[in-house]
Formats: structure tokens, C-alpha cells, sequence
């Protein structure tokens, strides 16, 4: 099928002419094809984990953090309760974020987050390493501090909070 609209080429590939053997929309702009649509929809994956964290003394967080990832998109949720425990260093850090949620390129992520610091609630961020199964966090964004943390009180996540980064 080929039709112009407003001066623009559309045309609508049959399954047969795809590898997938699925339907798509192909636009022809300026000697450029772009494909505007297919039937070919991403790979849902669910779970959770419990974090093993870093930079507390005998009461890390417990709480579970819930993952959807489509396609390369990763959306991440705390736990409702028991993401922050009593802090004994300046540092903070998930080391086993399952393989299936890492960033695979450079340059890694960085996500803007809520923290909980000495109690008190916090801009932090989170910065992946490609491929690794680590998350630092940040306190505070120009530019995030790694020790930043206070090496006392409650550290950790916000509740309920909501995290999204690419595998890409």
C-alpha cells in the first residue's frame, strides 16, 4: 500500500516483507525510511529482590524493591517499609542488583532519587557501573557526593519511591 499525506510517502509493509513476519508502518521522509510502528511488542519481565547494601552496622534495610522491565526499560519501587537502617559510614550502596536490571553501556545511568539521610529526607542520586551488579548512591545532584551521607542516625531509600533507567 503506498498513499501520500500532506506530501508525505507512507507505506504499509506486509508481514511477508518483514523478518518478523510482522505488520508495520514505514514513513518516507526526505529520502529517509522511518518506521513509525510494528506489531512486535517488548519482553515484560517481573520480580523483586532484597538488597544486600553497604555502609550500615547491624541494621541494614529489609525491605524488597519491585521491578518491571520492558523491553530495556527498567521501573524499580521501594518497599513500603524497612528501606533505611541505622548508618555507620558516609557511603551507601546496593552490590546485588540482578543481572537482567544492569546497564549494559557507556556511559552508565545516573538516576535522581530520593534519600533518607541522618533521618531526614534528601535530592540524592544513583549511578550504575556497566554491567555490574553495584548501585552507588548520592547525596545531593551538583555533583553528587558519594560520602556524603552522615555516618550516624537512619540512612537509606525513601518509601514508596519509583526508579526508572535504561538497560541500553
Amino acid at each position: 500500500l503506498l498513499e501520500a499525506l500532506d506530501g508525505l510517502v507512507v507505506v504499509e509493509l506486509r508481514p511477508s516483507q518483514l523478518v518478523a513476519g510482522q505488520v508495520a508502518t514505514i514513513m518516507y521522509v526526505s529520502g529517509q525510511f522511518l518506521l513509525i510502528s510494528s506489531g512486535i511488542a517488548p519482553s515484560v519481565i517481573t520480580g523483586n529482590f532484597i538488597p544486600t547494601w553497604t555502609g550500615f552496622g547491624g541494621s541494614p534495610p529489609t525491605g524488597r524493591i519491585f521491578y518491571q522491565k520492558i523491553g530495556s526499560l527498567v521501573i524499580a519501587q521501594c518497599d513500603a517499609t524497612g528501606m533505611t537502617g541505622t548508618s555507620t559510614t558516609t557511603a551507601l550502596t546496593i552490590t546485588n542488583l540482578p543481572t537482567i536490571l544492569r546497564p549494559q553501556t557507556d556511559p552508565a545511568p545516573r538516576v535522581v532519587c530520593m534519600v533518607t539521610d541522618n533521618g531526614a529526607q534528601a535530592v540524592g542520586a544513583i549511578s550504575f557501573g556497566v554491567g555490574a551488579g553495584t548501585m552507588v548512591f548520592y547525596k545531593g545532584t551538583a555533583p553528587p557526593n558519594a560520602a556524603g551521607f552522615t555516618a550516624a542516625g537512619s540512612k537509606g531509600l525513601s518509601p514508596y519511591q519509583t526508579l526508572m533507567w535504561s538497560t541500553l
